[in-house]
C-alpha cells in the first residue's frame, strides 16, 4: 500500500471541498428565508387574504373607539373638578351667639311678671283677678305695634349703609314713643269702658283693683314701645349686649322697688304697677344713651357732607320706612287677629266664672310667657342669619338656615313640653295658696306644655 506523501494537504484539500459544499448550502437557505420574509411582508402591507383586512380595520377601530373614551374620560373628569362643591354650613356658633344673648335680654320682662304675678298674688284672688284683666287689656293695646320691632330688625340687618340704619332706628322709634302716648291716652281716658268690655262690671270685687292698677302702669306705655323699637334696631345691628344691660338694669330695678313699694310703703296694687313703670323707664334710658352713643360715634366718623350724599344715593327714605313699618303691623293684626280675639274672649269667659278663674288664667298666661320667650330666642338667631343671607342673594345658604331653624325648634318645643308636664305638681302653690285658683291651674298646665312645639316652630317660621 502507499501512502500519501503529504498526509496533510490531502486533509485540507477533503476539508476545503467540504466548505464550498456547506457555504453553497447555507447561501441557499439564506435565499430562501429572504423570499419567505418578502412574501410575508408584502402580504401583511397588502392584506393577503379579506380575514386579514378585517382584523385590521377592527384593530383600529378599537383603537379609535379607546382614545374617544379617554378623551371623554378626562374631559369629565375635568369638569367634575372645576364644578363647586356645594357648601357645609354651620349654624350652630352664630345661632348660640345671637340667641344666648338675646334669650337673656328678653327673657327678663317675662320673668318680671312671673315676679310681679307672683307678689300680687300673696294679696289675693281678687288682685290676682284684676292683674290678669289688666294683662290682657296691656297685651291687646300692644300687639297691633309688636311689629315694629321684627320690621326694624329685618330694615337694619338689610340697610346698605350705615347712615340708611341709622334713619331705620330714628324713625321707627319715633313710631314707637307716637304710639305708646296714643296708648296712653286711651287708656287714660277709656279705661273703665276697657275693663267693662273684658267682663269687669264696675259693681265687681275686681273693679277697684284692676282700675287702678291700670291707671298706673299705662303711664310707661311710650317707655315699653321704646324699649321694643331699640331691641330690634339693636337686633338688626346684630348687637344683642346692649338689650341684656337693658334687661339687667329693668330687672333690678324691679326687683328692688316692687317689695318696697306694694308692701314697705302698702301700695299694694299700686305698688307693683308702679314698680313695672319705673323698671321700663330705667330700662329705656339705657337704651336711650347706648344709641345716642353709636349714632354720634357714627357721625365722627363721616362728615355732614358725607352723610347727606349717602342718604341722598340711598333708595330707602323715611316714608318708605313708615309705610314698611305701617304695613308689618296691619298684616301682623289681620294674621293674629283671630288671636287677639280670643285671647280676649277667654279673659271675659273667665271673668264670668269669678275671680279664682280669671287669677289661674292670669297665673297660668304669666308661666306660658316665660317659656315663650325661651323658644323665641332662637328666631331672633334665625331673623338675622336669613336676614343676611337673603342680602347676599345666596339661595342655598337660605334653604340651610331654615332647615335648621326648623330642627333646632321643634328639638326646643320638645324640651319645654317636657319642661312643664314636669313642673306642674309644684307650679300652683308657688303664685297662691288659694285652693280654688290651684285646682284651675292644674287643670291648665298640661294644655300649656302640649302647645310648646307649635310655638317654637310658629315663632321660626314667622321670621322666615
Amino acid at each position: 500500500m502507499v501512502l500519501p506523501s503529504h498526509p496533510s494537504k490531502t486533509m485540507i484539500f477533503f476539508s476545503t471541498n467540504r466548505n464550498n459544499r456547506n457555504s453553497n448550502s447555507n447561501t441557499h437557505i439564506s435565499r430562501i428565508l429572504i423570499f419567505l420574509f418578502l412574501i410575508i411582508g408584502i402580504a401583511s402591507a397588502e392584506g393577503f387574504s379579506p380575514a386579514t383586512k378585517t382584523n385590521h380595520l377592527a384593530q383600529r377601530n378599537l383603537r379609535s373607539s379607546l382614545i374617544s373614551s379617554a378623551s371623554a374620560a378626562v374631559s369629565n373628569n375635568e369638569s367634575i373638578k372645576m364644578q363647586k362643591p356645594t357648601p357645609k354650613y354651620s349654624w350652630t356658633k352664630p345661632t348660640l351667639e345671637l340667641a344666648l344673648p338675646a334669650l337673656v335680654a328678653s327673657i327678663a320682662d317675662p320673668l318680671i311678671s312671673m315676679m310681679d304675678t307672683a307678689y300680687i298674688g300673696r294679696l289675693g284672688k281678687e288682685p290676682l283677678a284684676a292683674l290678669g284683666v289688666c294683662t290682657s287689656i296691656f297685651y291687646i293695646s300692644f300687639y297691633g305695634f309688636l311689629a315694629t320691632k321684627t320690621a326694624t330688625t329685618t330694615l337694619v340687618a338689610s340697610a346698605s349703609s350705615n347712615e340708611e340704619a341709622k334713619l331705620v332706628t330714628s324713625t321707627s322709634i319715633q313710631l314707637g314713643v307716637a304710639a305708646g302716648l296714643s296708648v296712653l291716652l286711651f287708656l287714660s281716658f277709656r279705661g273703665p269702658q276697657c275693663l267693662g268690655a273684658m267682663g269687669i262690671e264696675a259693681t265687681s270685687d275686681i273693679f277697684p283693683h284692676a282700675l287702678t292698677y291700670l291707671s298706673t302702669r299705662c303711664l310707661s306705655a311710650p317707655f315699653f314701645l321704646l324699649i321694643t323699637v331699640s331691641e330690634g334696631a339693636l337686633r338688626g345691628y346684630g348687637d344683642t349686649r346692649i338689650p341684656l344691660l337693658a334687661s339687667i338694669a329693668t330687672s333690678a330695678t324691679m326687683a328692688a322697688l316692687e317689695p318696697l313699694l306694694m308692701f314697705a310703703l302698702g301700695w299694694h296694687i299700686r305698688g307693683s304697677a308702679a314698680a313695672m313703670g319705673l323698671s321700663q323707664v330705667s330700662g329705656a334710658l339705657v337704651y336711650s344713651y347706648f344709641l345716642r352713643k353709636r349714632f354720634s360715634s357714627s357721625s365722627g366718623v363721616k362728615s355732614k357732607d358725607a352723610d347727606k350724599d349717602s342718604l341722598d344715593q340711598s333708595m330707602l327714605t323715611k316714608s318708605k320706612i313708615f309705610a314698611t313699618i305701617v304695613k308689618a303691623n296691619a298684616s301682623m293684626i289681620l294674621k293674629q287677629g283671630s288671636l287677639l280675639f280670643t285671647w280676649a274672649y277667654a279673659t271675659k269667659s273667665a271673668a264670668k266664672f269669678g275671680a279664682a278663674h280669671v287669677a289661674a288664667h292670669q297665673v297660668a298666661l304669666s308661666f306660658w310667657m316665660v317659656f315663650a320667650y325661651i323658644l323665641d330666642a332662637v328666631s331672633v338667631g334665625a331673623q338675622i342669619l336669613l336676614s343676611k343671607a337673603r342680602t347676599r342673594k345666596s339661595l342655598d345658604e337660605v334653604r340651610s338656615v331654615t332647615k335648621y331653624m326648623a330642627s333646632v325648634a321643634t328639638i326646643q318645643g320638645l324640651i319645654i313640653t317636657s319642661i312643664i308636664a314636669g313642673l306642674t305638681p309644684y307650679v300652683p302653690s308657688f303664685f297662691t295658696s288659694d285652693e280654688a285658683v290651684i285646682s284651675q291651674l292644674k287643670t291648665l298646665m298640661p294644655v300649656l306644655s302640649m302647645q310648646q312645639v307649635l310655638i317654637s316652630l310658629t315663632f321660626v317660621f314667622e321670621v322666615s
